[in-house]
């Protein structure tokens, strides 16, 4: 990409809430400095080109009206101002449309109205609105329902196109599909250490949301100032009985919070995180790998009780615990021996009862094991069958489909990285500052 820059006598104006976009809450963004928008309709505004992509220009009234469309979808309020990173985004957003748009205009890549209005509706249902609704807010806003209509147009052309150049060529093989089912079942197995900021939300409305977002604020500039996440998450505490500092298995730790914690490294600081009625962030202080065994074999395994004669020796229930063990039809035949059965069928021992769980570990197949000693019985466990877990053909059909299509998508995103970046070496920008 061949990038002029002339001096245009007027500071460059230059915005994004790219970042806001994709991450509503986002604590990794700069601390805000930036002085309040004018408005669209200011006289104010300069309406000289800030760049000229191949002979289109990026005029700063199109910023301005890229900045109100993205801060009605995301739902983010005025009061909220923008970095100077933020606002290079934007621009720097803007100049890769523009690019991709005169690529899908080449190859005459066309967008029905249905799929338009099927993207329309979507948005308004996402900010609980109809569809009419949605129209007047974005006119109240200064967008025209046209301008949200254009914008998607665009994106849908490129998605196209992307997929009309590369799906047939990208190919997804059972085993990468096995590898994840096989990464994200034995995760479960491990424990993690982490502090814990939560953020209580009140209710649905604006003035709530906006709450939540200056305090993330807050949190965010007191990181960058090199402040300890652990004390900060001491202002926030809720009561003596919230700990900060959590030790968790991940298995049982809501399914959101657990997917961030495997992302993160020690001292990371997670992206904001909705758990119940609560925003959460979260720090990492250490995470271990659990006892794999234990979530890689299925087993089936009973229990019950085991009664013995009045006033019988220690010996004497020992050698009658050795005795059924080595009988070939004792798990077969496990009500004839037993009191009080309880099967668990095609089980993991991280999936068993706690009490359960660290005598399955230790035992061996069709050994009697003690769970709980008393003076005329024993409550005891014996694994009757064992199986490696076969993760790809047992996991869900649509879950195999849904792992398919996301490493499908990751192959694209590469490909469509790949295309702009061929399309931005022959392109001509002209930044004016």
């Amino acid at each position: 990409m061949r990038f002029q820059k002339k001096d245009y006598t007027k500071k460059t104006i230059i915005f994004s809430l790219l970042s806001l976009l994709i991450v509503p809450f986002s604590i990794e963004a700069q601390p805000i400095t930036a002085t309040p928008l004018p408005s669209v309709t200011s006289e104010k505004i300069d309406y000289r080109p800030v760049a000229i992509v191949n002979d289109t220009p990026i005029t700063p009234i199109d910023i301005e009206n890229r900045i109100a469309f993205l801060r009605l979808i995301n739902n983010i309020p005025d009061t909220v101002s923008l970095s100077e990173k933020d606002r290079n985004q934007v621009l720097k957003d803007l100049i890769e449309e523009r690019i991709k748009q005169r690529e899908t205009e080449r190859f005459k890549i066309k967008i029905n109205d249905q799929r338009v209005d099927g993207a329309f509706k979507a948005a308004a249902n996402n900010l609980g609105l109809s569809p009419s609704q949605f129209s007047e807010k974005l006119r109240s806003n200064n967008i025209t329902p046209t301008y949200f209509e254009n914008v998607t147009r665009h994106k849908m052309a490129w998605e196209e196109l992307l997929q009309g150049r590369y799906a047939r060529d990208i190919t997804v093989s059972t085993y990468e599909v096995a590898q994840i089912i096989e990464s994200d079942a034995t995760t479960q197995g491990m424990s993690a250490v982490y502090h814990q900021i939560l953020l209580p939300i009140e209710d649905t409305g604006n003035a709530a949301q906006e709450k939540i977002q200056v305090e993330l604020t807050k949190i965010s500039k007191r990181l960058n100032e090199g402040e300890v996440f652990e004390e900060i998450a001491k202002i926030y505490q809720q009561d003596a009985q919230t700990q900060i500092t959590q030790t968790k298995l991940l298995a049982d730790l809501p399914p959101e919070l657990a997917k961030n914690i495997i992302l993160l490294q020690a001292e990371q600081v997670s992206q904001p995180i909705k758990i119940d009625n609560n925003i959460a962030l979260i720090q990492l202080v250490d995470k271990q790998k659990g006892d794999t065994s234990s979530i890689n074999q299925r087993m089936l395994i009973k229990a019950g009780t085991l009664d013995y004669d009045e006033n019988i020796e220690a010996q004497q229930k020992n050698n009658e615990r050795q005795e059924l063990s080595s009988k070939p039809d004792l798990c077969e035949n496990y009500d004839d021996y037993f009191n009080n059965v309880i099967v668990f069928n095609n089980t993991t021992i991280s999936e068993l009862p706690e009490a359960l769980r660290a005598v399955a570990k230790s035992a061996s197949l069709n050994e009697i094991r003690i769970v709980r000693e008393a003076k005329d019985s024993d409550y005891v466990l014996t694994i009757c069958h064992i199986k490696e877990i076969d993760y790809y053909n047992d996991a869900p059909k649509a879950l195999r489909s849904k792992i398919r299509n996301q490493i499908f998508s990751r192959k694209l995103e590469l490909k469509n990285k790949e295309y702009y970046r061929d399309l931005k070496k022959s392109a001509v920008v002209t930044i004016f500052q």
